[in-house]
């Protein structure tokens, strides 16, 4: 079963490419890794050349949110035309999984899983990027799925369930190769929210009876100095 790694980059993101890119390389399961780079010039698209075998130019538009969903569909449709690949991981380029991630996530043989990962906040108050049903909220069964994990961290738990949540953003997140093929008319889209183009896939997809996973074991790093963070958490 082969996977195909899927990633948008652009020069913001330099600040930790070069960590990003071992940390990748150090990834275990049988993968191909695309990327579609979107700077303004062509000097990162050539660096990354250099390190990978399928690197495509994407378009540079003003609006970001309008980029990251151009370019978000040029790694899906090329995934949906290349059919020796299984399934689509899709990885943000600011974010450090496990060497284990993508067996860890093969194994559960799920629609759509993704990991453990935080998103932009302050040092000592971090958002996940995943929402759990308001059921496991309400009875605190949530509390009981997270208690082994600390913030931010690249790390691979013995324990963990794969716990089916309302919805997922796509750092680290995996996606049946079938189900993306049959359900070929969707695609990243924009509904007026900002930097939701993740979320509102998901969404569309748990329309058409598709469950939504995130596995407990999996936690990933999300490098947030360029959003004014030092990655420190207490």
């Amino acid at each position: 079963m082969k996977t195909l790694i899927g990633v948008i980059q652009s020069e913001a993101n330099q600040y930790c490419q070069a960590e990003w890119i071992e940390n990748l390389k150090s990834l275990e399961g049988d993968f191909s890794v695309l990327i579609v780079e979107n700077s303004f010039d062509d000097d990162n698209f050539n660096v990354l050349k250099t390190h990978f075998k399928h690197v495509l130019k994407g378009p540079y538009l003003n609006i970001i949110k309008d980029r990251i969903i151009e370019n978000r569909n040029i790694v899906l449709n090329w995934f949906r035309e290349h059919k020796e690949y299984d399934n689509l991981l899709f990885l943000d380029s600011d974010i450090f999984p496990p060497s284990k991630a993508l067996i860890q996530l093969l194994k559960r043989n799920k629609d759509i899983i993704g990991t453990v990962c935080w998103i932009v906040g302050s040092a000592h108050s971090y958002r996940a990027a995943w929402n759990f049903f308001r059921e496991d909220v309400e009875t605190g069964k949530h509390l009981d799925y997270v208690k082994h994990l600390k913030q931010n961290e690249t790390k691979f738990h013995d324990i963990g369930d794969a716990v089916k949540i309302k919805e997922i953003g796509l750092g680290c997140t995996l996606f049946n190769g079938e189900m993306l093929r049959r359900e070929k008319d969707l695609t990243f889209r924009d509904t007026g929210f900002d930097l939701k183009e993740d979320f509102i896939f998901i969404h569309d997809l748990r329309k058409r009876g598709y469950k939504v996973y995130i596995d407990m074991k999996v936690s990933c790093f999300h490098d947030l100095r360029k959003f004014g963070f030092d990655n420190e958490v207490n």
